[in-house]
């Protein structure tokens, strides 16, 4: 089905989905905005923690590795509820909404997980961290549109030879 964007441009969808009376196009063009929730998700967990790489050849290995970064990944959102409260109230003249940055949260925690899943670490830390995350905002821009090049018709300057494993 063809859904018209807003700058005009028409998107094609593909579905199995083949009663129009039931399941009109409008509807999936709203059910096409609300993916990028989970698509977002994906980049954190692709890009931000490196999901795809295990450090380990064994199957008990790359489960711990997987499990692990999922725990730092919930651990980081956790973190972020507590410093949502230690927010101060902006400003009443700023231009945007700000929110707490997700990357910079899980970078905080990445190296204190072990201690404070074996106990190691004593409640002033994690108030230190929570306080560090809550100062570590970026804007929210709605709306916010780019005209994205088509990356298949750019030639590169300078290739890359090889790709990068790790």
């Amino acid at each position: 089905m063809r859904v018209d964007l807003p700058s005009g441009e028409p998107e094609i969808l593909v579905s199995s989905l083949t009663d129009i009376q039931a399941y009109p196009t409008a509807l999936f063009a709203d059910l096409y905005f609300q993916r990028w929730g989970v698509e977002e998700d994906y980049k954190v967990l692709k890009s931000r923690l490196n999901i795809e790489n295990y450090f380990s050849v064994s199957v008990e290995g790359v489960l711990q590795d997987l499990h692990a970064k999922l725990l730092t990944k919930n651990l980081a959102a956790s973190a972020i509820h507590d410093a949502k409260r230690k927010i101060k109230k902006p400003k009443k003249n700023r231009l945007y909404e700000y929110k707490i940055n997700f990357t910079f949260a899980i970078s905080q925690l990445k190296d204190n997980i072990v201690r404070f899943t074996m106990k190691l670490a004593k409640f002033k830390l994690y108030e230190l961290l929570i306080s560090k995350i809550s100062k570590n905002l970026r804007i929210i821009r709605p709306n916010r549109k780019f005209f994205r090049q088509d990356r298949r018709k750019k030639t590169n300057k300078y290739p890359m030879n090889y790709k990068r494993m790790c």
